[in-house]
């Protein structure tokens, strides 16, 4: 995906994004996205994908339900 492909489309989506569920630490749209894209594309599991990408995967598997 080119770069500017990936800041049209975050524009598109990132005021979904940027809902959380109370209680959890927010994760910036860009990284939420970041982390949806890396999901599709990889066979990678959801705790290699929290450690790749500094979260808990409580919140991971809360970008996935988005």
């Amino acid at each position: 995906m080119l770069p500017t492909t990936f800041e049209y489309v975050l524009t598109l989506i990132a005021p979904k994004l940027k809902r959380m569920k109370p209680g959890y630490k927010s994760i910036s749209p860009n990284k939420q996205f970041l982390i949806a894209i890396w999901k599709m594309a990889t066979p990678d599991s959801y705790r290699s994908i929290c450690e790749k990408f500094g979260v808990g995967r409580d919140a991971s598997y809360c970008i996935k339900m988005y």
